[in-house]
């Protein structure tokens, strides 16, 4: 009899939360890496669970996104390498593996053919597209080179992950990106 009323009520709970929306937004900030179609799935299943409710997503810098998270003008940020603090709670959602990147014509491809990767070593000397300098990923990829002993030649340094992409394919030097970034749909239908 008891498991029967709290079946009732469950049923009861989700008739009204289908009844009366939300109407809450939730205020959300992320980083260029964090791919459209990835966060469309998941905005999905929250709007699923939270009839009405909206979310305003806005695409920027990191450092945007921590201060709007700090000023309230964001409920969430979705950002790489966060740093500590005392203000800010971090969660880790997941993990990205990166990867070296370059174009179809470079030597590697030979080398990741042949042992089925790149190693660290083999990125000394070679010219490399970088993230910006005040980047929360720039800084690691900075500290993974260092820590094996690797030293590139910066070309050009950049704050978006499109930008590097296409430096690297129109031949500027290799990258070290997020997989996730290079899996391309090819969608799109030009005249």
């Amino acid at each position: 009899c008891q498991e029967l009323v709290e079946r009732y009520r469950d049923l009861e709970q989700r008739v009204r939360r289908r009844q009366n929306p939300s109407g809450h937004t939730v205020r959300l900030g992320a980083i260029y890496s964090v791919g459209v179609h990835d966060l469309t799935q998941h905005v999905d299943r929250f709007r699923e669970r939270v009839p009405g409710a909206g979310v305003d997503l806005k695409y920027m810098h990191p450092d945007e996104i921590c201060e709007r998270v700090l000023s309230d003008r964001f409920d969430l940020g979705l950002i790489s390498f966060v740093s500590p603090r005392r203000e800010l709670t971090a969660i880790l959602w997941k993990r990205q593996p990166m990867v070296v990147t370059f174009p179809p014509t470079h030597r590697f491809v030979a080398l990741a053919s042949d042992r089925g990767g790149v190693r660290p070593s083999d990125l000394s000397q070679e010219r490399f597209v970088a993230f910006d300098r005040e980047l929360p990923v720039r800084r690691e990829i900075d500290r993974f080179l260092r820590r094996h002993r690797v030293d590139v030649s910066i070309t050009a340094e950049f704050d978006n992950i499109e930008t590097i992409k296409q430096a690297v394919d129109e031949d500027a030097g290799i990258a070290i990106l997020p997989e996730a970034t290079l899996r391309q749909r090819q969608t799109l239908v030009q005249a």
